[in-house]
């Protein structure tokens, strides 16, 4: 990487730029407290209820998200109560967070212009995300995962261990939210490792450096890992680190081929030519050692996503951050070099401001193409939401599921338990309700059989398969020591597999055994039956209700839009 310049401290002359660009973020962020909450968010909502009930992730409420993700709709739920509008609410605060770490960081490598269209840009492609792909685990590392290239940039720059200390411990966080990113700081820590190492001093300063990376960005890792060890809780980490590590890698594949393209169709065409505009020769150096370092930072996320082999959109928001800021350092750099015999300063800012805006609004038009505060106003517009309507805020606003959450909820007494088997685990959220058993959605027990989500013991050779068995015993063993008041699943044709949107279940033999003996259809919503415990009493009726859409999913959408809650 070349060697870094030295430039003065921020100015009072780029203070209206970055209330500019925050003011204007905010604008277009703000529809996002209109949006419902999707399958995802609903499992993350659902492990934020059991945790603030005192109950241990995996141990008691089984997932397999790393603790990162549950933790921040955690501090949603104290912060704003159990409602969605108070993770939308977080998300908002948190997203205009990383567009000022996106702007500090782009004014930083390549001045105001680079901040400016870093910060917007990002913006503009979170709106895009809509519902499903907001307030997600991968748009909530962004803002650490920047914060740490910052401070890693002023380690190069001015040096100093705190710098880096605090690039690890940030970089650490990231993989606390997802553990795939710790893949930056292997790399990161080579990276230290192996520069300038002809010299002896080097080599001892350089291997120091390295450890004390490591260290500290392994140390929110490790202390989880602690925790549970300490509390004697350390086979659910065992079988987390099993179901992450041999079982969901080969769930929902894409082929390189499709990550890729995914990735083009994810990431605005702009920033494209943007990008490539940091090859062209520039005369200042930093703008050089930016535009590797950022290209680096790329490769790494589109590294990890063919490694995961996953293209949800959603996956794509480190991506994305990264070739915001590797563009705004191209087009910085292209507006410097046009401006460069000016003479007029005043001139040359008013021709980047220009510039930048120019840029941002081909983006935005191209991008969103209407007013950004249409939904938000359409949601203001909207008369009072009924009962349905409002557990419809946890379901993507389905009315099948939501009438079956606002069923629940009129039908369970304060210790009911609910066991679902394909319906999103939003549905508890919205009926207040507990799950029966520690799994509160079916993906665990899938494999892939010639490209289709099934049992798992269509698929004798998964690696998973012992964890899986276990699972499948737990579950039923669950379910007939102590039944729940209701079941809730697709059963037609004798079978409970049913996949609607992002909804998804295998059948289940021994479900269906329990099902047949023990449980009278008390009602159905569209393709899902509420299932009633005989010995309760005052069902059976067998009603079938059709939704006001049909009996189908309002929201059905193709499967790169996500069906689980994986690492």
């Amino acid at each position: 990487m070349p060697e870094l310049e030295r430039v003065p401290p921020a100015t009072t002359a780029e203070w209206p730029w970055f209330t500019a660009s925050l003011a204007l973020s905010l604008i277009l962020l703000l529809p996002m407290l209109a949006y419902p909450l999707g399958f995802d968010q609903g499992i993350m909502q659902y492990l934020a209820l059991a945790m603030r009930r005192g109950e241990w992730p995996y141990t008691e409420v089984w997932d397999t998200s790393f603790p990162g993700g549950p933790l921040l709709h955690l501090l949603a739920l104290v912060t704003g109560g159990p409602s969605a509008l108070a993770i939308r609410a977080l998300d908002l605060g948190w997203e205009l967070a990383t567009c000022a770490a996106l702007f500090v960081t782009g004014n930083r490598m390549a001045g105001r212009e680079a901040g400016l269209y870093s910060s917007m840009s990002y913006a503009i492609v979170y709106r895009t995300g809509g519902y499903y792909s907001t307030a997600q685990r991968d748009g909530f590392l962004v803002l650490p995962m920047v914060l740490g290239m910052l401070a890693f940039w002023n380690f190069l720059e001015k040096g100093g261990r705190s710098r880096l200390l605090l690039s690890a411990a940030l970089l650490g966080v990231v993989s606390l939210i997802r553990p795939t990113y710790a893949m930056v700081g292997v790399a990161v820590a080579t990276y230290l490792l192996l520069r300038e190492w002809k010299v002896a001093s080097a080599i001892r300063r350089n291997l120091l450096d390295a450890v004390l990376f490591g260290a500290a960005a392994a140390a929110p890792i490790l202390l989880f890992f602690a925790i549970y060890a300490i509390s004697g809780r350390f086979l659910a980490i065992r079988q987390l680190l099993t179901a992450d590590g041999r079982i969901y890698p080969l769930l929902e594949q894409s082929r390189p081929g499709d990550v890729l393209l995914a990735a083009l169709r994810f990431v605005p065409w702009l920033m494209l030519p943007g990008a490539a505009l940091t090859l062209v020769p520039s005369r200042t150096p930093r703008h050089r050692a930016a535009a590797i370092f950022l290209a680096a930072m790329a490769f790494l996320c589109l590294v990890i996503r063919l490694w995961e082999s996953k293209d949800y959109r959603y996956q794509f928001w480190p991506l994305i951050a990264c070739m915001a800021l590797l563009a705004g350092v191209g087009w910085a750099g292209f507006i410097d070099r046009m401006t460069q015999h000016w003479e007029r300063p005043r001139g040359r800012v008013l021709l980047g401001a220009g510039l930048m805006v120019a840029l941002l609004l081909v983006q935005y038009r191209i991008t969103l193409g209407r007013p950004s505060g249409y939904e938000l106003l359409a949601a203001l517009g909207r008369p009072a939401p009924s009962a349905v309507e409002d557990a419809g805020t946890f379901l993507g606003r389905s009315a099948t599921q939501s009438s079956v959450a606002v069923y629940l909820r009129e039908h369970l007494a304060a210790r009911d338990r609910v066991q679902l088997w394909g319906p999103m685990t939003g549905v508890l959220v919205a009926a207040r309700a507990r799950s029966a058993t520690r799994f509160i959605d079916p993906f665990t027990f899938f494999c892939d059989a010639g490209g289709q989500l099934k049992l798992f013991d269509h698929c004798p050779q998964s690696a998973g398969f012992p964890l899986q068995r276990k699972f499948r015993d737990e579950i039923i063993a669950t379910l007939q020591a102590a039944p729940p008041k209701f079941i809730v699943a697709h059963y037609a044709d004798g079978s409970l597999a049913v996949h609607e949107g992002p909804c998804l279940a295998p059948d289940l033999p021994e479900l269906r055994a329990i099902l047949d003996t023990e449980y009278e259809r008390a009602v159905t919503f569209g393709n899902w039956t509420v299932f009633r415990r005989k010995q309760e009493g005052g069902g059976g009726s067998g009603e079938r209700i059709r939704a006001t859409s049909g009996g189908s999913m309002k929201w059905r959408r193709p499967r790169a839009e996500g069906t689980s809650a994986g690492i």
